[in-house]
């Protein structure tokens, strides 16, 4: 199988179930001999007053804590994957279908629910 761009794509939020699938992401990207990419997806908030912190900022810093914890939790695993972080902004449904076009394939929890965009691709 030609290896994609993103390899295995992960969804993670820091939820229990984002672990799951991620710990079953490293473990299917290991046994493809792929990488895995961790992503994150941050909605932005609203601009602030100057000289004060954005809600913008906050959200981007939440998004790069929540992601650094899910590439560490891989390395926990002790899993032999290249893992690879992917901090997007924007809803998790569309952020995951944009990204999804260059991965082989996607994984994502059981707690994701669909919204208004639909992702469909078949490899």
């Amino acid at each position: 199988m030609a290896r994609i761009e993103l390899g295995i794509l992960a969804g993670y939020d820091g939820s229990a179930s984002s672990q799951e699938a991620l710990a079953w992401a490293a473990a299917e990207a290991t046994s493809r001999g792929s990488p895995l990419t961790v992503c994150q997806a941050w909605a932005p908030g609203y601009p602030a007053p100057p000289g004060e912190v954005t809600a913008f900022d906050l959200a981007r810093r939440s998004g790069e804590r929540t992601l650094a914890q899910g590439v560490q939790l891989v390395h926990d695993l002790m899993v032999p994957v290249e893992t690879r972080p992917l901090l997007a902004a924007g809803p998790a449904a569309a952020v995951l279908c944009e990204h999804s076009a260059r991965a082989e394939m996607l994984v994502v929890g059981h707690g994701a629910r669909a919204d208004s965009q639909a992702c469909r691709w078949v490899r």
